[in-house]
This record gives C-alpha cells, sequence and structure tokens, in this order.
C-alpha cells in the first residue's frame, strides 16, 4: 500500500488520548504544523508540569503526573492508504482506506520508587463505507520488590492478558471474548510450588468458561478444578446455555456472569489491581480498560470486569475537529 507521511495535527490527538490516561492535558493551538522543533506545554488542572518536544525524528514527552515522574517517546504518524474501485458498486464512490498509528514508549516512576513500563498503541482508521476506528494495543510491565505484573490489552488475539509472578507463584487472567484461536473464553488460575526436605510439591486452582460444539450446535462450559501435583483434589465440568448463537454482548454477559458464580475471586483481583493503580481516586489501569473496550456497552463491562463504563468514545475523541475534506488530504 502507498504510504504518506502525516502532519503533525494527525498526531496529536493520539498525544492528548495518552496523556489524558495520566489525567493530562496538551496546551492547545490553532495551528499545530508550525511547532516542529518545538515544544508544547503539559498540563495538570491549571498547572504547567511538563512538555511535548517535536524533534526531527520523533516526538518526546516529558512530565509530572499525580502518580510519578512520566517519560515517553513516541512516533510520528506514517499513514498506509488505499483506494477500492469495487466500491462504487456498493455505496456509489470510490473507497478510501487508510491506516496509521501512535506507538507511546513510556516509562513511569512512581513516587513509591516502583515503576511502570510500556508501549502504548493507538491505531486510527479511516474508512468511507466501514467507517473510522480507534484501536488500542497495550503492553505494559511493573516490578516492585516482590512482584512483577505482565498486562496486555488487545494483543496475540486476546482483549486482556494479565500474569503476576511472585516467587513461585503465578496467577493469570485472560479473556479471549471472539474465540479466534480456541481455548477458554474466560480464564483464571493461581499455581505455586511448596517445598520440604526432599520434595516439591505443585498446586494449581483453575477456573475457566469455554466454547464446545455438539452435533454442529455451540455450548458452553464452565470448569474449576484445584489439583495438587498431578492429583485432582476437586474437579467440576458444568454445561450453561448460550443466550445467543453468535457473540452479542448478551452472549458475554451471560458468560462473564456466569463465571463470577464460579470464581468470584477472579472481578475482586481485578479490583485490587485497579485500586493498586490508583492515586486519589484515580487509575491508570481502569483508564486503560475503559480505552481499550471503549467499544462494548456498561453491561458488558461491569459483568466482564466490575466496571462502570465512562463517557469515553475514542472516535469522537480523535476525529472531532477533522472533518472529511481534510482527512480526504491524506490520499492527494
Amino acid at each position: 500500500m502507498p504510504k504518506k507521511y502525516l502532519n503533525i495535527k494527525y498526531n496529536i490527538p493520539n498525544i492528548k488520548l495518552f496523556l489524558a490516561i495520566f489525567d493530562l492535558n496538551l496546551e492547545e493551538k490553532d495551528n499545530y504544523d508550525k511547532i516542529q522543533n518545538q515544544s508544547l506545554a503539559v498540563y495538570m488542572d491549571n498547572l504547567e508540569v511538563g512538555k511535548v518536544t517535536f524533534t526531527e525524528e520523533d516526538i518526546k514527552i516529558d512530565t509530572l503526573s499525580i502518580y510519578g515522574k512520566l517519560n515517553c517517546i513516541t512516533n510520528y504518524a506514517t499513514a498506509f492508504t488505499l483506494t477500492d474501485p469495487e466500491s462504487i458498486q456498493t455505496i456509489g464512490k470510490l473507497g478510501l482506506f487508510a491506516s496509521w498509528d501512535n506507538t507511546f514508549s513510556f516509562h513511569l516512576n512512581f513516587f513509591n520508587k516502583t515503576s511502570l513500563s510500556g508501549n502504548l498503541m493507538f491505531c486510527i482508521q479511516i474508512d468511507n463505507e466501514f467507517g473510522n476506528t480507534v484501536s488500542p494495543h497495550f503492553k505494559l510491565q511493573y516490578k516492585d520488590n516482590e512482584k512483577e505484573y505482565n498486562i496486555k490489552f488487545q494483543e496475540n488475539g486476546k482483549n486482556f492478558d494479565f500474569i503476576e509472578k511472585r516467587g513461585d507463584f503465578q496467577e493469570e487472567i485472560f479473556y479471549n471474548l471472539f474465540d479466534y484461536f480456541g481455548g477458554p473464553y474466560i480464564y483464571h488460575s493461581k499455581s505455586d510450588k511448596f517445598r520440604d526436605k526432599k520434595k516439591t510439591y505443585a498446586y494449581d486452582e483453575t477456573s475457566l468458561i469455554a466454547e464446545n460444539t455438539v452435533d454442529g450446535k455451540k455450548r458452553n462450559t464452565a470448569i474449576r478444578f484445584k489439583k495438587f501435583n498431578d492429583n485432582y483434589m476437586s474437579y467440576s465440568s458444568t454445561e450453561f446455555s448460550r443466550i445467543s448463537k453468535n457473540d452479542s454482548k448478551e452472549e458475554v454477559v451471560n458468560k462473564a456472569n456466569y463465571m463470577n458464580l464460579i470464581d468470584p475471586t477472579l472481578n475482586e483481583k481485578i479490583l485490587r489491581l485497579l485500586e493498586e493503580f490508583s492515586i486519589n481516586g484515580n487509575s491508570i489501569l481502569e483508564r486503560l480498560f475503559l480505552y481499550a473496550f471503549h467499544h462494548y456497552t456498561n453491561e458488558e463491562m461491569y459483568a466482564l470486569f466490575k466496571i462502570n463504563k465512562k463517557d469515553i468514545n475514542l472516535e469522537n475523541f480523535y476525529f472531532e475537529k477533522m472533518k472529511a475534506k481534510t482527512l480526504k488530504k491524506i490520499f492527494h
């Protein structure tokens, strides 16, 4: 596909989305295309706390936040474009498609001396047949003196994937809500190892919701078990009814509610994580959930994570000040 280097103004909405995660705002300008090799101020409430610098090679962010010191670097967006003559038959005009992204490689030093780092990508797609979209893809790492977290949103076919490691203890939670590659739909496991002078003993506790097909019909299955070494201490497998044939919001809620029934500790863990990354009632992790699942309904968000959906619409945020004529300039 042909590519085009975009003006600075196409990077600004993603910068604002990134800063909003940390409750920060960017200085407003009437014309962002004239700020090459200059800086814009970053504000926390009405106080200037940092800057965004537009160098020749990349964009740098250095600022304070309510959580700690934030440093970040991101790319200038490059659009890949495609025209589709066949769309004339379906929508009566030439099909136009373009995509670009900004990936924010960041490091946050918390005031308590721990740190969070990762890559936050915002993928932008414009399509005059199927509509404009903003798709987040997030990867994070967190470490302190006791444990480490690896957290991913909308990566590798999973909507959410969390792994905690603490010595021999490991806990994993993931949601694979569209079952791209088979396997569990919702999964939660905790494993540990215990040692005496002679032997090592392994413990595993797992809950999951899966789909299976019998006589051409999809069925939901809830499985929960506990193992000590290779011996099952308990095991249960229960089929439960589907609400709809496809992955409708009702079916997402149905599966999530059944998972909460067999394993209430899953949502308890997520709520503890939200609190762990929270300052004065503001949680970085909650904002990432809301971004990554911004197309989901409040019913789905609450069933899946016990999070109330805020009024967040990434498409409205990104495209708010961009008119159709402005976007078409990408193709010329």
